[in-house]
């Protein structure tokens, strides 16, 4: 991890696109799970992994993510077309253990962006597609602030005139740049308590939403997760142990 900031660059990562069964490449496989046991925070507290087969017979270690009360989500996006299967590991009774398989087909998706091959220094889309940047920072396009009439639909407006314009990039901050005192987004705060590692799952379910939309309009997110510097939720939470558990949330 890096200590100036957490990064993470998204397209179709977090919003499942298509059903469980057959799903286009670079499309969204989702599967929800409930956990049996009771815990005082999930989240903290438990873990659970998939562990992914993919056509080629290679695995894929995927973490689930806690979604709220006792849903557990896994969400991965196949890159090679054909049988995918997996089985959950987890300390709950209720997790471990599961299993399932998906079929990968075709699709005209083009997948997130990586550095170019044999040219590290410019960007293509998964697919070999070359990618070039065309975007702008939205810095508050996953908050609500009503004194600034920034809320679900003027944040989506805004994306969709940015993506009728032809941009294909948008770099944002998960937080916003309020911090503690953001007003969070339709679902609330970030966190109940970041001390105490108590995250709130429907503000980050809001942010699924509006990805989800970003993502139907052909943009790549780029996302700041937290600041090293001057964020109060870094400050707030209680170590780097806590700070990568985050990263790792909200990358799963």
């Amino acid at each position: 991890m890096k200590r100036a900031a957490m990064v993470l660059t998204a397209m179709s990562m977090l919003v499942p696109l298509a059903c469980a069964d057959e799903v286009p490449r670079f499309d969204m496989f989702e599967k929800s799970f409930s956990q049996r046991d009771a815990y005082d925070n999930p989240y903290k507290e438990l873990t659970a992994v998939a562990m992914l087969r993919r056509p080629d017979g290679k695995g894929w270690v995927m973490p689930l993510f806690w979604d709220g009360k006792t849903a557990w989500t896994l969400r991965v996006s196949p890159d090679m077309v054909g049988e995918w299967s997996y089985s959950v590991r987890s300390t709950d009774s209720g997790l471990n253990g599961q299993s399932g398989s998906f079929r990968c087909v075709e699709s005209e998706l083009h997948g997130s962006i990586q550095a170019m091959k044999g040219h590290p220094l410019h960007f293509q889309y998964q697919d070999g597609t070359p990618f070039w940047f065309f975007g702008e920072k939205a810095w508050r396009v996953f908050q609500t602030d009503r004194a600034e009439k920034l809320d679900h639909d003027s944040a989506m407006h805004h994306v969709d005139v940015r993506a009728a314009q032809g941009f294909n990039y948008m770099h944002t901050e998960l937080a916003g740049t309020g911090g503690l005192t953001s007003g969070g987004n339709e679902g609330g705060e970030m966190f109940v308590d970041a001390g105490k590692e108590i995250i709130n799952p429907t503000f980050f379910q809001e942010v699924d939403d509006r990805l989800r939309h970003i993502n139907e309009k052909g943009m790549i997110c780029g996302m700041v997760i937290l600041y090293a510097k001057g964020d109060p939720y870094w400050k707030s939470l209680p170590s780097d142990e806590a700070r990568l558990r985050f990263a790792r949330y909200v990358v799963a």
